[in-house]
């Protein structure tokens, strides 16, 4: 008995081969994907604190800004001007 068997019209696949090395691939992709999301929300969670402790510092740079002025004005005052004077070249 011979069985004939034509391979030009069904050429023979190897579907197991293939779908493990896609699923490898695609597991390797999935993988790389989600560590790179981890690592983004890592970063935005790090950017939303250095966010909150610049707007304090900014805050308290603002209070210095201000006390800066209320001090000047009072400096600038012309019965403290002999001071502010003194003050200016004795710096």
């Amino acid at each position: 008995m011979h069985i004939s068997i034509n391979l030009a019209t069904q050429p023979f696949e190897d579907r197991r081969s293939f779908v493990i090395r896609w699923s490898a691939i695609t597991a390797a992709v999935l993988a790389l994907t989600i560590a790179l999301i981890s690592l983004g929300v890592l970063a935005w969670q790090g950017r939303r604190q250095l966010d909150r402790d610049l707007a304090k510092v900014n805050q308290q740079r603002g209070g210095l800004q201000r006390q800066r002025q209320q001090t000047e004005a009072v400096l600038n005052e012309p019965q403290n001007r002999g001071t502010r004077d003194h003050a200016q070249f004795l710096n």
